[in-house]
């Protein structure tokens, strides 16, 4: 059997899960083998995350995002001898850049780049878009797919754990509050005064962190569950998913909380309105305005529409009756379009028909002059100097 190395985060987190269900897919067909990328954090204590196949990469400080040690990353690939490598989330392109005059067929999975580095992702030999909207900015590469999220819907699934007459609305926002909306959520909900509206907060970060004002978090229809928690998560615990999320690469969870039978509010944006109809399986927020992120990420962050948000919970609030209904259709929703065990077909598929794209010398040069330019602390002498010595390496 061939093997695929997939690069990622490896860890409770987003990206991490996605990881893992490209191993679960991928497994039936393929050796997979997974090199978890140092940085943000290891759970080599977790026996869900510490598998035969994985391993653990070395830890870099030097200030590089996703940055991957050379001799370290070299000595896995001489072991596992990959003929594929997929990369999930990579932002530090000195490793394609090495990478690029060997046989190996390398993609990514994309999530992160701005209008400068988009031409740079025909250095991969294949992409992987997982929304709409990605697609649209990489349509034009050679080998680039689009391939529909989707997502465990045998283990999220809508939950028999009896309610009282509240209705509970709930809210993840994992390690980026601020991104998610967290602070939005808040501050509609404090607006409302109905006695029988609940919010639950599941966070892995500290919320007081990330607010001025404290006395929101001391509302006493407000709990907040500040912990990691293993997949189904706690979707079970609302009838309603909040979401007015600032960015997202996908929106996991909104496919997750659909799952759960969840029908889901979210930002009238891409990639989250890719899943939601409105009135039928949740509700949409009008976008306020949009503004540039500070890192010139390709995507406009949006701002929702705090007001809509507060008229939407309160209109659910008025309309309790038709909840089972929307329940009904967020669960339809994600057995037609996000049940991974169907979509995932297609991923094996694409490992099947592509192929090793020649190289651009012009665009590898630029690319290291860019990188190298960026992170002088990677840089030996000069750029060019630099992409000409990786090219002779391999």
């Amino acid at each position: 059997m061939e093997t695929i190395g997939i690069v990622t985060t490896w860890f409770n987190r987003g990206a991490a899960f996605v990881s893992k269900n490209f191993l679960d897919a991928l497994k039936q067909d393929y050796i997979v083998e997974i090199y978890a990328r140092g940085g943000e954090k290891y759970e080599q204590d977790d026996p869900m995350w510490n598998l035969p196949n994985v391993t653990w990469g070395k830890r870099c400080h030097n200030g590089v995002p996703t940055y991957i040690d050379w001799r370290d990353f070299k000595k896995w690939i001489y072991l596992k001898k990959p003929k594929f490598i997929l990369f999930n989330e990579q932002q530090s392109w000195d490793i394609i850049l090495r990478l690029k005059r060997s046989n190996i067929i390398i993609g990514a999975y994309i999530d992160y780049y701005t209008p400068t580095t988009v031409p740079f992702f025909n250095l991969y030999d294949f992409l992987i878009c997982n929304t709409k909207r990605h697609m649209s900015v990489f349509g034009n590469h050679r080998q680039a797919f689009y391939f529909p999220w989707g997502t465990n819907i045998d283990l999220y699934k809508p939950s028999n754990l009896k309610k009282d007459d509240q209705i509970t609305f709930f809210h993840s926002c994992g390690m980026s509050p601020y991104r998610k909306g967290t602070d939005l959520v808040i501050t509609a909900f404090t607006r409302i005064k109905d006695p029988n509206i609940k919010l639950v907060i599941h966070t892995q970060v500290p919320l007081k962190s990330f607010f001025s004002d404290k006395k929101q978090l001391e509302n006493k229809n407000i709990t907040v569950i500040e912990k990691t928690v293993i997949p189904p998560g706690l979707y079970q615990l609302g009838d309603i998913y909040l979401y007015p999320s600032r960015l997202d690469g996908i929106g996991l969870t909104i496919a997750e909380a659909l799952a759960s039978g969840l029908p889901v509010i979210t930002s009238d944006n891409g990639p989250m309105n890719e899943f939601v109809i409105n009135e039928w399986n949740g509700y949409l927020i009008k976008i306020d305005h949009f503004h540039r992120r500070s890192d010139d990420y390709y995507w406009d962050e949006c701002e929702c529409n705090i007001d809509d948000l507060q008229r939407i919970i309160e209109n659910i609030m008025i309309k309790k009756r038709e909840i089972p209904m929307l329940k009904q259709n967020a669960r339809k929703f994600a057995e037609n379009y996000l049940d991974w065990g169907k979509n995932s077909r297609g991923l094996l598929e694409i490992f099947q028909k592509i192929n090793k794209m020649p190289y651009d010398k012009e665009l590898l040069l630029k690319v290291a002059s860019f990188e190298y330019s960026k992170y002088p602390q990677i840089l030996i002498k000069y750029a060019e100097e630099k992409a000409e010595n990786i090219i002779r390496s391999i």
